[in-house]
């Protein structure tokens, strides 16, 4: 049988506190799998004072140095940073949301 989810798409959905029922920020996301395989997530919140000053990409061995006042925020990074942190979606202590790497926002 093939599996249902091999062409599905990263895809996110963000919701605003005006437009839910209860006043909520609701940041929706799926992951995409070509396999069906999907890496666990965890949820985090990041103080500034656990940010890291300089990044450097496991992959692609990217580095950049980062602000010197960040901002609290939340990540959904993969459970196992064996290939990187992959924080997919967020909201920071300013209530901007992101999502990275879809291929369909809504």
């Amino acid at each position: 049988m093939k599996n249902q989810f091999s062409k599905t798409s990263c895809t996110t959905i963000l919701v605003g506190k005006k437009a839910s029922y209860d006043g909520s920020k609701i940041v929706a996301r799926t992951e995409d799998s070509g396999d069906g395989n999907f890496e666990a997530k965890k949820f985090i919140v990041v103080s500034p004072k656990e940010q890291p000053k300089h990044y450097v990409s496991k992959i692609s061995k990217v580095e950049i140095d980062l602000p010197d006042n960040p901002l609290r925020y939340t990540s959904v990074p993969n459970a196992d940073l064996t290939e990187g942190i992959w924080g997919e979606a967020g909201i920071n202590s300013e209530n901007a949301a992101m999502s990275a790497t879809e291929t369909i926002t809504t």
